[in-house]
């Protein structure tokens, strides 16, 4: 029997689209260590620097890999926390009541080599997005400049 030459190729081709998606799928994993149970926040930086966003809400919750434009995971950020340490310092660049815009902020920060992070307002419907932690006045002042410089004019040190 005599195969047509195209078919060898596109069954190749297959072979190939297959393992491709394989391999983008064990890369797609979720975080390495969960965050806490109790973090509302809409995006995680697991403590490999991958980064990772909400989907779902409560027990369904899953976080979805944030992949680049050639499909590979977004990593080699600084990790986050599930909330600021209560001695140290953040720039907080908004309260955002859209998710989307959260996570957008969020990602904008980390894209600055800054460590992002977001909670849930107390008692409110919105997520407030900052910058840090930061162990000193002095670094956190350097991130506000950076991120007023990047278009967060009402950002600010707490």
């Amino acid at each position: 029997m005599r195969v047509p030459f195209a078919a060898v190729v596109l069954g190749w081709a297959a072979v190939g689209l297959v393992q491709g998606v394989s391999s983008a799928a064990a890369q797609l994993r979720g975080p390495a260590v969960p965050p806490p149970a109790d973090f509302t926040g809409m995006q995680f930086i697991d403590q490999t620097g991958c980064l990772f966003l909400r989907a779902g809400h409560g027990a369904s919750t899953v976080w979805v890999p944030m992949v680049n434009d050639q499909h590979k995971a977004i990593c080699g950020l600084t990790p986050t926390t599930s909330a600021p340490a209560s001695r140290s310092l953040v720039v907080q660049i908004g309260a955002y009541a859209v998710p989307a815009n959260a996570t957008a902020a969020s990602v904008s920060i980390t894209a600055l080599g800054l460590a992002a992070g977001s909670n849930r307002a107390p008692g409110k419907n919105w997520q407030i997005v900052y910058a840090g932690p930061f162990p000193s006045r002095a670094e956190a002042k350097a991130a506000l400049s950076q991120l007023v410089a990047a278009g967060y004019r009402d950002a600010f040190i707490r």
